[in-house]
């Protein structure tokens, strides 16, 4: 897993659910909450299964 030091390094880079939870503090099923309902952090839609936020 990629450290919060390494995001800030490359703030290009993408991040998958998992590390945007753990860096914003709140579990990946919130962020999931979030998406269905329309809300929450703005997201990239990499796949049908891949969801990625910068």
């Amino acid at each position: 897993m990629q450290t919060t030091e390494n995001t800030s390094q490359h703030p290009d880079r993408l991040l998958t659910e998992k590390e945007a939870a753990a860096f914003m503090g709140y579990t990946m099923r919130a962020l999931q909450n979030w998406r269905l309902r329309g809300g929450g952090p703005s997201y990239v839609k990499v796949s049908s299964r891949s969801i990625r936020y910068r």
